[in-house]
C-alpha cells in the first residue's frame, strides 16, 4: 500500500527546477504531474482492498485528488490539502465531513501550489463540452493534467459510492452500488483530471475526465456525472501557464 509520505517523497524527488517549457505551456517549480494509484478496472472485478492511505499528518497542503473511499463506501475529494469525505446515511441522504485521513482502492492526485486562471468560454456549458474544449485547447503530447472550476453551476448530477458492508464483492461489479443526487444554482469548487490514457484507471471507458466537487457551504460533495455551467458563471484554473494567454 502507498502512503502519502511515500508519495510525497516521490513527488519531491521529481520536482522541477525553475520554469520550463512543455509543449507550448509553462509549468511551475512544484511538480504538477498527475499520479494514479490502483485502478477502477480492478475494483470492478471486486478488488476493494485499499491501495493508498492519505493523511494530514503528511505534508499535503498543496494536494488535490479524487477517488472512492475504502471499500467503496463514499467519495473522497481533496482540495488544497483538505480531505472531504462524502457518504450516504441510513436515510439515503448525502453527508459531507472533513477528515484527517482516508484509505482508497484507487486514487488520482497531484500537487499544485499556484493555479493560473484561464477563463472558460461561454459556449462550454456541459461536461462533454468541457472535455472537448480541454482536448482542443490544452492537451499536448497526451500528458494528463489537473484542472479546477470555480463558480456557480446551473445544474449538477453526482453520485456517491455506497457498497453494502454486509455484501461480498465477489462475482459482481461493486461500482454499480451508487446513490445519485442533483444540485441547481450552487456555488462549487471542482477538481478535475484530464487524460485520454487512463480509461479504466481513474476514468470510465467513455470519458477522458474525472471530476469531484465540494459546494461552497461544504454541505455537498461527490463524483460528478453531469454538469451544466451556465453562461459566464465558471472560472477555469490550470496548473500551467499557456504561452499565448
Amino acid at each position: 500500500m502507498y502512503s502519502m509520505k511515500r508519495i510525497g517523497q516521490f513527488l519531491a524527488g521529481l520536482a522541477c527546477i525553475g520554469w520550463h517549457s512543455m509543449s507550448g505551456q509553462e509549468q511551475s517549480t512544484r511538480d504538477t504531474r498527475v499520479y494514479a494509484i490502483g485502478a477502477l478496472s480492478e475494483v470492478r472485478k471486486g478488488e476493494l482492498e485499499a491501495t493508498t492511505a492519505i493523511s494530514k499528518k503528511d505534508d499535503i497542503a498543496f494536494l488535490f485528488g479524487a477517488g472512492p473511499n475504502d471499500s467503496l463506501r463514499g467519495e473522497v475529494t481533496i482540495i488544497d490539502g483538505e480531505i472531504y469525505l462524502a457518504q450516504v446515511n441510513d436515510a439515503k441522504e448525502p453527508s459531507v465531513r472533513l477528515v484527517d485521513a482516508v484509505r482508497a482502492p484507487y486514487f488520482v492526485l497531484t500537487e499544485v501550489e499556484h493555479w493560473t486562471s484561464s477563463g472558460l468560454p461561454e459556449h462550454v456549458q456541459t461536461l462533454k463540452g468541457l472535455e472537448g474544449y480541454l482536448q482542443m485547447a490544452y492537451h499536448m503530447n497526451r500528458e494528463p493534467f489537473a484542472f479546477m472550476l470555480h463558480g456557480k453551476i446551473a445544474y449538477l448530477k453526482y453520485h456517491i459510492a455506497g457498497f453494502p458492508a454486509d455484501q461480498s464483492a465477489a462475482g459482481q461489479d461493486p461500482t454499480s452500488y451508487t446513490y445519485t443526487y442533483e444540485l441547481e444554482d450552487t456555488e462549487v469548487k471542482i477538481i478535475g483530471f484530464y487524460s485520454p490514457s487512463h480509461k479504466g484507471i481513474f476514468t470510465n471507458g467513455d470519458s477522458n475526465v474525472r471530476l469531484h466537487f465540494i459546494s461552497a457551504d461544504k454541505k455537498y460533495s461527490g463524483h460528478i456525472d453531469e454538469l451544466k455551467t451556465g453562461q459566464g458563471e465558471m472560472k477555469l484554473l490550470l496548473p500551467f501557464k499557456p504561452k499565448d494567454k
